[in-house]
């Protein structure tokens, strides 16, 4: 088998495979299974099959580069490209943590600091995660390194914790006022 024959499927595949991560991620919906790692690892082999593509097909590429869109479309998305490289003001390091870092650093808190972040006395804490399943709690370790196989998740057992947090209710409070 020719190398040239699966190039064009190859590059079709990926990018099929970075059409969807890419969506998922764009709207934050990339936390499921290996979207983020796929995107990122197997980028490497879309851009090697496209590479290989523009190579074999270089001349009906040199074709396209002849018409006035195919130049505007080629150069815009090299400029593009370079500007996205410029540093602009935005930063993830400026962004502050997104809401899957803020899920991380909560599930990974001693039970005894989440409480308090969710301004809660502990033994109600406790008591809530115990009602829901989580007997034996030790204030000292995170939910992370509670969680028991086949039971809640952490982001189940996060949203007991939140749910009741006097934090939460006076930005509902907040938003009703708001809609009067």
């Amino acid at each position: 088998m020719k190398f040239r024959t699966w190039v064009t499927p190859l590059t079709g595949g990926a990018f099929f495979l970075m059409a969807v991560t890419g969506l998922l991620l764009f709207f934050e919906l990339g936390s499921v299974g290996l979207v983020k790692v796929a995107h990122e690892w197997l980028s490497l082999v879309f851009v090697g099959g496209a590479l290989f593509h523009l190579i074999f097909h270089f001349k009906a590429f040199k074709n396209h580069l002849k018409s006035f869109p195919g130049r505007v479309l080629v150069f815009g998305f090299v400029a593009l490209t370079l500007v996205t490289l410029l540093p602009l003001g935005h930063s993830e390091e400026n962004d502050g943590p997104s809401r899957g870092n803020v899920q991380a650093m909560l599930a990974e808190a001693p039970l005894g600091v989440l409480a308090q972040v969710a301004k809660r006395p502990l033994e109600e804490v406790v008591a809530d995660l115990s009602s829901a399943g989580m007997a034996g709690l030790d204030p000292l370790q995170s939910l992370a390194q509670q969680v028991k196989p086949g039971g809640k998740s952490v982001n189940e057992l996060l949203g007991i914790v939140l749910a009741k947090s006097p934090v939460r209710e006076t930005e509902e409070d907040e938003e009703d006022e708001d809609k009067d």
